[in-house]
Formats: structure tokens, C-alpha cells, sequence
């Protein structure tokens, strides 16, 4: 395909698993409506609550969200890259007992509604104070995957990545190394303090390091224990250009995923070919 109509969306997950998939399947809706040909939804997007109700509210391969993600997908015969959710697989217990551990896993649906990938997130979140206590800890309730990963959809090269993956260059460098990245994925719950200050910056820098289309959907508002994501779900074209954004409520970002337009710009700034790999 030589263009594609593509849509990310921005929501408020809680600790509601009901009400937070009733809102996404509305949102989903309502860009297939509008003719979206991708969806792309935020990270944690059917539960974003205290780590200890995890493993209760994770999906596992059979699971019915997932069935019910695979029959939207095929039903509007979309590609559908489903944010993330807690996923159960292999499970471990915390070094108390008390919170059974899951991966942060990004499911991708084929327009056949088929799984076409799964992929877990590698960066574990931290955030410290002032005095180097942690306040907020992505380790004390999951696992930290460990595979990269990359697939083609409709002709493009497509790199997966999940909200705190976005600070590490080497990891997308890892991800182009064996080909030019057209588009990367970033699902996130961005936190309000860190967005406000970084969240467009790493989006527009990656889209221009990598000449590639960036599709951003961010979890907006807050989540109950004291976490507050930024929203701003965007989508940035590879010559760094804001195409699409949400702002800070609920809502879809829509652009266009364009090969020719990746062409033009790798044509223009030809920094692939000037890249001399074997001085650094």
C-alpha cells in the first residue's frame, strides 16, 4: 500500500477494566467510522490501577479481550495495535509474596483479526525525588521483556516500542539495524510531570533520527494513586512535523502513514547513506 489512514487514540484508564474497555471499543468505533485504517491505542489501556490487582486484571493469549480485539480487527478488517495490557506469562511472585509480577505486552492484530505480534516491554519505568527515593516504580509489579522487535504491515517496516523504551536510541537503533524503520509505534501512559517537559521532544527527535512516521497514542488525566499522565496522543511525520494531537482530553490524532513522503524526505537528507557506521 502506498499510504495509509491512521488513527491514535487518547483516554483515561483507571482501575476499571469494564469501563476503560468500553471506552477504547467506542473510540475504535468511532475511527473506523472516519475511515481509519490502523488504530493504535495507549499503553495500560484496560487497566492502569494499583499493581497488587495486576495479575486480576491480565490477559493471556485466550483471553476474551483479546478475542475481542481479534474479532474488532477482522470485523473492520483494520490493523489494530492494541497499546498494552497486563499479560500472564510466566508469572513470578515479588520478593514478599504479595504481587505475582506480569509483562507490560503489546498485542498487534491483522486485519484477518489474526495475532501478529506480541511484544513486551523492554525499559522498566523509575522515577526518583530530589533525594533519590523512588516514586514510582514499574519493577514492582512487572517484568521486563527482552526481545526488540520489528514487523511489516502493508509495506512498511515497523518498529514496537512501549512509553519509557522512547528515552533509549540504541534500542531503536537495534530495531533499524537490519532496515530503515518507516514507522514506530509508542503506546504510553507518559506522566504529566515527565510530558510536559520531554514527551514532544523524544516524539519529534525520533521521527527525525529515523526519517519515519511516529504514532503516539498517550493515556491522558489521572489514574488514581497519585499517577497523572500528560495525553497528547501525536502523530509526527518523518521530517519531524506535528501531524496530529489530541491535547490533553479524550480523543483520536489522525494523519496519514505515506511511503512516498518517507522517500522525499530520505531523498532530501540523505543521512542513511552519509552515516558511517564504521568510525562510531
Amino acid at each position: 500500500m502506498q499510504s495509509v489512514t491512521v488513527a491514535s487514540i487518547c483516554m483515561s484508564s483507571n482501575h476499571d477494566k469494564k469501563r476503560n474497555c468500553q471506552i477504547a471499543f467506542e473510540l475504535m468505533s468511532e475511527a473506523v467510522t472516519a475511515g481509519a485504517e490502523w488504530i493504535v491505542l495507549p499503553e495500560l489501556f484496560s487497566y492502569h490501577g494499583p499493581y497488587k490487582d495486576l495479575y486480576a486484571n491480565g490477559e493471556s493469549l485466550d483471553s476474551q479481550l483479546f478475542e475481542q480485539l481479534s474479532l474488532f480487527a477482522q470485523t473492520n478488517k483494520i490493523v489494530l495495535f492494541g497499546g498494552s495490557v497486563p499479560f500472564i506469562d510466566q508469572a513470578s511472585e515479588s520478593d514478599d509474596g504479595s504481587i505475582r509480577k506480569v509483562h507490560n505486552a503489546m498485542p498487534v492484530f491483522g486485519r484477518d483479526g489474526q495475532l501478529i505480534s506480541l511484544y513486551k516491554k523492554c525499559h522498566l519505568f523509575e522515577l526518583k525525588d530530589s533525594d533519590g527515593k523512588s516514586t514510582y516504580s514499574e519493577s514492582e509489579g512487572f517484568l521486563a521483556g527482552n526481545q526488540p522487535m520489528t514487523l511489516e504491515i502493508d509495506g512498511f517496516h515497523i518498529g514496537l516500542s512501549i512509553c519509557y523504551d522512547l528515552r533509549f536510541s540504541l534500542f531503536y537503533q537495534r530495531l533499524a539495524v537490519d532496515k530503515p524503520l518507516d514507522v514506530i509505534l509508542v503506546p504510553a501512559a507518559f506522566t504529566l510531570k515527565t510530558g510536559m517537559a520531554h514527551w514532544e521532544l523524544f516524539l519529534r527527535a525520533r521521527a527525525v533520527e529515523f526519517q519515519s512516521y511516529v504514532l503516539a497514542a498517550n493515556q491522558y488525566g489521572s489514574h488514581g494513586n497519585g499517577k497523572e499522565s500528560f495525553g497528547h496522543s501525536m502523530i509526527i511525520d518523518p521530517w519531524g512535523i506535528v501531524q496530529g494531537n489530541t491535547g490533553a482530553k479524550k480523543g483520536i490524532a489522525w494523519s496519514t502513514v505515506d511511503k512516498e513522503h518517507i522517500h522525499q524526505v530520505r531523498q532530501i537528507l540523505p543521512v542513511m547513506t552519509n552515516a558511517r557506521p564504521e568510525i562510531y
